[in-house]
This record gives structure tokens, C-alpha cells and sequence, in this order.
């Protein structure tokens, strides 16, 4: 079994970066949106409001992926997120950017093209297109480029800072305060608002709920096995399916494996 520290994964695309990543262009297919239906010169000439707004809305969607792209590349390199290689990082993201954004103006000049041009445009027109809508709205989509790129940036390199050194909880017992080192943590079990620190036969209350510290424990080895209980992956023995689905520590203390979760339980123990 890998130790910990080989099973620390990048943080995941969640589903509330598809919101981050849609925001600004859902703002302004809006606007665009608005004007076609209530102004007449707003309309294209080739095609109807219908077909228009559907062209519109087919440029528009393709934003949010390149977010995902930038996120997932970003991942990929991660391990080069280091303060003598950022700047690189930087510059490469950068590059990325202007090419994903002559892509997009390259897609948007075609559907302005089908939408207002009389037949008979080649590919001369077009290009001066592509030239025209860069220069146009370089601003603002450079802005909204840079600023993704930039968000994505420090928030991978958020996880690398902090992945790099496991968390360390304070729990108070009486006059003392004991320092518990998640990596030396067996299990943790909910217990209502608080989190029970299973190690070496001992127990720790922290305050902490169990869905906040599973964001926080999986890069460092930790699995939920059920609905309560995370369990540290470097303290597993084996696998029981006795009385129902186990999971066995090396200090012999079990731990529920619930059904819905054994499957991936398993492939992470792999």
C-alpha cells in the first residue's frame, strides 16, 4: 500500500466552478439576449432571433471549458508550482490564454460572419474579422482570461502550499492541550458537531464537522468508509465481511464499510 503522502490528489473541479467558470459569459450572453429581443437593429439580417441566439449561445458556451482546461493542465503540472518556477507557470498559463483566445474569436468572427454578411465573403473578410474582434475586445476577454487564469493559479497553488505539511488539531483536556498530527490519526468518527480522533486506542473530541475535515483529510491518505467514519488508508489491514462489511485496522479495531461505499473504499486502497 502507497504511504500517504503518494495519494495526495490535486484539488478536485467541483460543481461550483462550473459556476465561477460560466459567470461572466452567462452576464453577458444576457445583455446580448436582451438586446436582440427588444431592439430591432440588434437583429441579424442573414437569420432569424431564434437561429441568432442560438449561435450566440453556442460561442458563449464554449467558454466555460476552457476554465476546465486551464484547471486540469494546471493540475497536471502541479509539482512545478515552486516559487523559482511560478513566473514560468505564469507565462506558460498566459500563453495558453492567447491562444484560447483567438480561438474564440476565431469561432465568434464565423458566426458574425454568417450573421451579418452579404454572400459572397471569403477568407480575407474573415480574417479581418478575427483581426477586428481581437483588437475590439481584447480588453475585456483578456481581463476575463487573465483573471481565470490567474484564479485557477492560486488556487492550485493554495493546495500545493498546504498539502505539503499535514494538518496538526489542538484538543483540550483538562490543564493540558495535546497536539494530534492528522498522519498519526487511525480513524475519525461524526460524533453530532464534533469529530472523534481515534489513535492508538485513544480517543480526541474535535470540534470540526466530518464533511469539512474530509475535504481536508483525503490528501493525506484519508477515505470515508461510512457515512461516518473517515479511516487513515496507511492503518488498514484488511478488509472483513462478517456480520456485514468492515474495514480492519493494524491495531485490530474495526471500522463499518458501508455498501455504497466499498467500491471505491477499495479501488483507493489499490
Amino acid at each position: 500500500m502507497a504511504p500517504p503522502e503518494h495519494r495526495s490528489q490535486p484539488q478536485d473541479w467541483a460543481p461550483y466552478y462550473w459556476m465561477f467558470a460560466a459567470l461572466p459569459v452567462a452576464l453577458l450572453f444576457a445583455s446580448d439576449f436582451i438586446e436582440i429581443l427588444m431592439y430591432e437593429h440588434a437583429r441579424a439580417p442573414n437569420a432569424g432571433a431564434v437561429l441568432q441566439i442560438s449561435l450566440l449561445l453556442f460561442f458563449y458556451a464554449l467558454w466555460p471549458i476552457v476554465p476546465r482546461m486551464v484547471w486540469q493542465l494546471v493540475t497536471r503540472f502541479r509539482s512545478r508550482l515552486v516559487l523559482p518556477r511560478r513566473s514560468l507557470i505564469a507565462v506558460w498559463l498566459g500563453g495558453f490564454g492567447c491562444a484560447a483566445f483567438l480561438a474564440h474569436m476565431m469561432i465568434l468572427a464565423l458566426v458574425l460572419r454568417y450573421l451579418y454578411s452579404p454572400p459572397g465573403w471569403g477568407v480575407a473578410d474573415y480574417v479581418h474579422s478575427v483581426t477586428e474582434l481581437w483588437i475590439q475586445n481584447a480588453g475585456l476577454w483578456f481581463i476575463v482570461y487573465g483573471c481565470t487564469c490567474a484564479v485557477i493559479l492560486w488556487r492550485q497553488s493554495k493546495f500545493v502550499e498546504t498539502s505539503k505539511k499535514p494538518p496538526v488539531f489542538k484538543v483540550r483536556q483538562g490543564q493540558r492541550t495535546i497536539l494530534i498530527d492528522l498522519q498519526t490519526v487511525d480513524w475519525i468518527e461524526a460524533c453530532g458537531n464534533y469529530a472523534d480522533f481515534h489513535r492508538s486506542g485513544e480517543s480526541f473530541l474535535v470540534r470540526k464537522s466530518l464533511a469539512a475535515l474530509e475535504r481536508e483529510a483525503k490528501n493525506f491518505g484519508f477515505v470515508r468508509s461510512h457515512r461516518s467514519a473517515l479511516v487513515n488508508l496507511s492503518r488498514v489491514s484488511s478488509l472483513v465481511s462478517t456480520d456485514g462489511q468492515w474495514v480492519e485496522l493494524k491495531g485490530g479495531e474495526r471500522v463499518p464499510l458501508s455498501r455504497r461505499r466499498a467500491a471505491q473504499f477499495k479501488q483507493a486502497l489499490l
